[in-house]
């Protein structure tokens, strides 16, 4: 990882048989990025797989959270200095990413911390 341009902010899990980690690239124009990993060890510049999505132009960005099952992978991003959160869902294991419109359940500051199935 060119670590000058990138801050990891804690959003990770493994479901599906691949790991998937999520990133904060501040040089970069969409600047979360989900990581998908056979192993977990390939070098991430030219073996992990990178979906590249646009969650705003915010200088704090984070994104603290990440869950992954057989089925899907979400994945929660922080901005405007953690008072407001977004979230990216993906039902093609990691490919491809769509943005969750929040507002019908979400009207105050704060972001999402973490993402769990409830069993």
């Amino acid at each position: 990882f060119p670590f000058s341009v990138v801050r990891l902010s804690g959003g990770a899990d493994f479901g599906g048989g691949s790991y998937y980690l999520g990133i904060v690239d501040s040089s970069a124009t969409n600047r979360c990025h989900i990581y998908k990993s056979a192993t977990g060890s390939e070098d991430p510049q030219t073996a992990m797989t990178k979906v590249q999505l646009s969650c705003g132009t915010s200088s704090d960005l984070g994104m603290p959270a990440v869950y992954a099952d057989d089925n899907r992978v979400l994945a929660a991003y922080r901005y405007n200095s953690a008072a407001a959160t977004g979230l990216f869902v993906s039902s093609d294991q990691g490919s491809s990413f769509q943005s969750v419109d929040l507002s019908s359940v979400w009207n105050s500051s704060g972001y999402i911390t973490s993402i769990a199935k409830e069993e």
